[in-house]
């Protein structure tokens, strides 16, 4: 059933999309630019470490990651939306679901490119002292993500001048269930 916030709910839908797109390419300049864009000055940005970032400090990281991301070579990727919520003209909440699983590099081959399958103690010092692995973006995210990584994604949208801006980002991991369903007592 359409309602007066359709044209809305699909014009924060393609600019979740682009969002996405743009967030992880490799062209830190145009990173940057994109997020000055849309970014508003005051944008909090909560990552799935629990760790918060303001506009600048997010830009700078997206700037920085889109420089030396390791590629990853991705098996499935697939995106939700379980809502966009219009509140009004100017101010929109959406949440989506995010799921990727990424191919399994083969360790042999690993070690065969770094010359370390032979245990050769100079690959192995050398592998380890000129190793050129990134950092993960924060405490609790490791330099190589989680298999699958699903992670849940909220912003709101404001409208300022006319133009739509995120004024709050957070991310919330979404691991593996670490116990078995309830059971009801009869069960045990």
């Amino acid at each position: 059933m359409e309602d007066q916030y359709d044209g809305i709910r699909k014009e924060i839908e393609e600019l979740e999309d682009e969002f996405d797109s743009r967030l992880f390419c490799k062209d830190p300049d145009g990173v940057r630019k994109y997020l000055n864009e849309y970014f508003y000055d005051k944008t909090v940005d909560i990552h799935g470490s629990g760790w918060s970032y303001t506009a600048d400090e997010s830009t700078e990281m997206a700037y920085n990651q889109a420089k030396y991301q390791v590629p990853v070579d991705v098996v499935y990727s697939a995106k939700r939306y379980e809502s966009i919520n219009v509140i009004n003209e100017s101010l929109v909440i959406t949440t989506k679901f995010h799921e990727t699983y990424a191919a399994a590099r083969n360790p042999q081959e690993l070690a065969r490119k770094a010359g370390t399958l032979t245990m050769d103690p100079n690959a192995l010092l050398d592998y380890r002292t000129n190793q050129k692995t990134p950092l993960g973006p924060g405490p609790g995210e490791m330099s190589s993500p989680p298999n699958p990584y699903r992670a849940r994604t909220s912003r709101v949208w404001v409208k300022i001048d006319g133009k739509w801006k995120i004024a709050l980002m957070q991310a919330t991991r979404v691991g593996e269930r670490i116990r078995d369903s309830l059971r009801s007592p009869k069960d045990t």
